[in-house]
């Protein structure tokens, strides 16, 4: 086709306003992406910032209970100190800041006979006898302490302060073992507790714990008590 001068300038200015206009377009579809990710970007930053708030206030949230929790272990630490060297004074264990609390109140030779079903629908059971040492304490822990606070001083101590003096490595619950585990316990080194019971002594006032041991245990001479009664001979 063949156009004349007048309408080749018009087809020519027409072909240029289109391409303005598409490189107009294009450049407005940049602007646009530009700003989408730059809102993105920032959305992500406030996000993260508001994430790092957050994570700031829980660490100074977990800060002050630790806190709390650590004060808390204090007072509760310097209460049974306090109950303790009481109960030490009252009954004539001395030092009464350093004494351990407990009293050595009797040992003796015990055979334990341990049962295991062989299953919880069987009236059948596996038995092995355990030659052991059956030892009872006095604690320093008045009965007027409820069990629950009882048992867990008593097995703070025991793990912490007055078990390896004694020989103990381990202390054990044999409720619910099989026959063959016990057996295995028996074949490591070492002496351990594998049984243990209280008694809430109302005449003498404080817990007693009694435990059942491989083998006897060294007894502290500070848990010795040995009272020489006038004329009486000892007690």
């Amino acid at each position: 086709m063949i156009y004349d001068r007048e309408e080749y300038e018009d087809l020519t200015h027409e072909k240029e306003m289109m391409q303005n206009k598409i490189r107009e377009m294009e450049l407005e579809h940049r602007r646009n992406l530009e700003r989408a990710e730059n809102a993105a970007a920032l959305k992500v930053m406030e996000n993260h910032g508001e994430y790092e708030e957050k994570l700031r206030g829980l660490q100074e949230e977990i800060s002050a209970l630790k806190k709390e929790a650590d004060s808390e272990r204090h007072k509760n630490g310097n209460l049974i100190r306090i109950l303790k060297e009481k109960s030490n004074a009252g009954r004539g264990l001395t030092p009464k800041k350093e004494h351990c609390g407990y009293v050595f109140l009797s040992g003796e030779e015990f055979t334990y006979i341990h049962k295991h079903s062989f299953n919880e629908y069987s009236r059948d059971n596996e038995t092995l006898p355990l030659p052991c040492w059956r030892v009872r304490f006095q604690t320093p822990y008045s009965v007027e302490m409820d069990f629950k606070s009882v048992t867990g001083l008593v097995f703070d101590d025991l793990i912490n302060k007055i078990g390896v003096p004694m020989g103990l490595k381990s202390v054990r619950n044999i409720s619910n073992q099989t026959i063959s585990t016990v057996k295995g316990w028996l074949e490591i080194p070492g002496n351990f507790i594998f049984k243990t019971s209280y008694r809430a002594n109302g005449v003498k006032g404080f817990w007693e714990a009694e435990y059942l041991i491989k083998n006897m245990i060294s007894v502290l001479p500070e848990m010795l008590k040995i009272q020489k009664i006038k004329n009486e001979g000892w007690e």
